[in-house]
């Protein structure tokens, strides 16, 4: 119910109108179209029936589909979308739900440190248009974050793209292999050769022979949520770790 309220707050702050210019109207309509998937043609034509309509369904839906709603919330508000997913973390808090809005995701992770770690990575890399880096965490978190059909495998294959991917632009070498464009990165910028080697055990775990992305068969070699997510995090802290050291060596990724 109070999400339910957050929602109704957010909303009444836009005005509906026929008149497909209106902001709420295109909302609605996408909503409508590709989140609902109805016809378009029975959309009521009344923000007090689509209000009636919209309870209804929030209140009888599956529990996934709850956070599946946010989610199309978030990422599709016209304005203060940063305030509506303050607002509902809080209750989703408060409420001690397992689950918080991440990145442009609603994921199951409440520990307020790596949802930072997670956080600061996506803010990092968008602030440095590191776009390919961004795309990899973004589909690492959404692979992770599925309520209904996780793909915690891709996810953590995403994960270890990114890193991939921020290593060889800082190596400046893009046909680098990793434990290759660590070596250049550990000359430039620095890095210590212990946590070197920590970086190489968590690439390890996913490219060697019996590694994620080698593994025969899911069943032979099954992946869970905690290996998805201690993936997710590592990654990001590896990304912001090296973003910081590539800032005070003087390079610039912009």
């Amino acid at each position: 119910v109070r999400i339910w309220n957050i929602f109704s707050f957010f909303i009444e702050n836009l005005k509906y109108s026929i008149n497909e210019s209106d902001s709420f109207y295109k909302l609605i309509r996408f909503m409508w179209h590709s989140f609902l998937k109805l016809a378009i043609d029975i959309i009521p034509e009344t923000k007090g029936q689509f209000h009636i309509f919209l309870k209804k369904y929030f209140m009888e839906c599956k529990w996934y589909e709850v956070y599946n709603f946010l989610e199309f919330l978030y990422q599709n508000l016209p304005y203060s979308n940063e305030k509506f997913k303050e607002s509902v973390n809080i209750v989703l808090e408060e409420e001690l739900s397992g689950y918080r809005i991440i990145g442009n995701e609603v994921a199951q992770i409440t520990d307020k440190k790596e949802i930072k770690e997670i956080e600061d990575a996506f803010l990092k890399t968008k602030e440095n248009k590191l776009t390919a880096v961004y795309k990899h965490l973004d589909s690492a978190l959404s692979k992770l974050s599925n309520k209904k059909q996780p793909d915690y495998r891709n996810s953590i294959k995403e994960s270890i793209s990114a890193v991939e991917s921020i290593s060889k632009i800082i190596s400046a070498n893009h046909k680098a292999k990793f434990g290759e464009a660590l070596e250049i990165i550990e000359k430039n910028i620095g890095i210590h050769k212990a946590l070197k080697k920590g970086f190489l055990a968590i690439y390890g775990y996913s490219s060697d022979a019996g590694g994620i992305r080698h593994a025969m068969t899911d069943e032979l070699n099954p992946v869970y949520f905690e290996d998805a997510k201690f993936m997710l995090i590592a990654c990001s802290a590896l990304i912001n770790y090296l973003i910081v050291k590539a800032d005070k060596s003087g390079i610039s990724f912009k």
